[in-house]
């Protein structure tokens, strides 16, 4: 057969990332488990799997996928016993500019994405064999720049985020005051 006739191999965009256990846990779902054990304690139960997916590429407005969360179908829960999966771009997430700070950043999102199903009680829902289910979360906001600039901030949920965000900015910038105060006593 001419080699011009033979397919070329389909390429393989995603790769999970085995979890390793005790000291050889993967710093991934180290960073996750921290995650979880700080802000995410309704996550406690799940087992979560991780992907890195290649190939991400900007949409037609630019914007780049940088992770994703997945609730698991009752069929891949049944194969291999995940209730969700997060896919990070591979290629994002190892690029030498994406700091930890950015990678944090990003898994929290996504873990933000995953909440135990619970009910009037808020006791978490249970399937029939016991197993606790999981919900996806929305953003708690989405919006375009240019509405916020024509109309300001005309919702609740806008104003809260515009709190957020000013509140976050303040306590960084007070962050970096503290270090550069830090840093030239050391100097002293």
């Amino acid at each position: 057969m001419p080699a011009e006739d033979m397919a070329k191999p389909k390429t393989i965009q995603y790769r999970f990332v085995e979890e390793g256990e005790g000291t050889n846990r993967h710093q991934l779902y180290r960073l996750m488990d921290e995650l979880i054990a700080q802000h995410h304690p309704d996550l406690v139960e799940f087992k979560i799997g991780i992907f890195y997916r290649k190939g991400f590429k900007p949409d037609k407005d630019g914007k780049l996928i940088l992770g994703q969360a997945r609730k698991a179908s009752e069929i891949e829960r049944q194969i291999h016993n995940y209730h969700a999966m997060i896919v990070l771009n591979e290629e994002w997430w190892n690029d030498p500019g994406t700091n930890s700070a950015q990678k944090r950043a990003i898994m929290d999102h996504e873990l933000c994405h995953l909440k135990a199903d619970k009910d009037a009680n808020e006791d978490v829902k249970r399937d029939e064999q016991g197993g606790p289910c999981l919900r996806m979360a929305k953003h708690d906001l989405e919006e375009f720049e240019e509405i916020v600039s024509r109309h300001g901030l005309y919702t609740q949920n806008l104003q809260r985020m515009a709190a957020a965000m000013y509140n976050a900015r303040n306590e960084n910038n007070n962050r970096r005051a503290n270090d550069t105060e830090e840093d030239a006593l050391e100097e002293r």
